[in-house]
């Protein structure tokens, strides 16, 4: 589901405690901006406070090689070759493959130790958790803050920047101004995006 805040945590960032109208949509604006911090580094997380996730099985092009990059992974349980038309033509014992990067709690890759995968379209089904893992801090600030983004800009209404009334003021952001803050945010955690060669 991609829940990588909590109300504590946005509660913390706006400095005070969400209405009880942020509170009917709160759990949906954390899933929304989960979701987008997956598309924005292409990678996926554990949800907060969670250790380990239901299986999936995911199907990938075969390439030919030894080696297979797929998605993130924690653990894989089945690997199994298809033929071209979607025929299970063998599952690979755990001993024939290595998943890489050896010294992380998180992979990306599997290599074969005695074959290579077979060049067809859907040819490689895995079964594992496919996660990058336990949600880090980093991960789960940005989080915060753009939920805190989201709730505080949703509070100004109109176009101006600066309004006094009778001794009172204050400074309210532009659309400018809060893209600017919201890409900031999602700068912060550039180590975490995947790179595409």
């Amino acid at each position: 589901m991609s829940i990588y805040t909590n109300e504590q945590k946005i509660e913390a960032v706006l400095q005070r405690e969400l209405t009880n109208e942020e509170k009917v949509v709160v759990s949906d604006v954390i899933e929304a901006v989960g979701k987008a911090i997956n598309s924005y580094t292409g990678r996926r997380w554990l949800d907060l406070d969670k250790e380990t996730a239901d299986e999936e099985v995911r199907h990938f092009d075969g390439n030919g090689k030894r080696e297979l990059f797929i998605n993130d992974f924690i653990s894989i349980s089945r690997i199994r070759f298809k033929d071209s038309l979607g025929t299970v033509t063998s599952t690979l014992p755990a001993k024939s493959y290595i998943c890489y990067p050896a010294n992380s709690s998180w992979r990306n890759s599997v290599f074969l130790r005695d074959r290579s995968f077979p060049r067809v379209r859907s040819g490689v089904e895995i079964k594992g958790l496919f996660y990058t893992g336990v949600v880090p801090v980093d991960i789960q600030l940005a989080s915060s803050t753009l939920v805190g983004h989201f709730f505080a800009s949703s509070r100004n209404v109109g176009d101006f920047k600066k309004e006094s009334i009778e001794g009172y003021s204050y400074e309210i952001l532009t659309g400018d101004e809060k893209t600017s803050q919201d890409k900031a945010t999602l700068n912060k955690i550039d180590y975490w995006r995947k790179v595409n060669l």
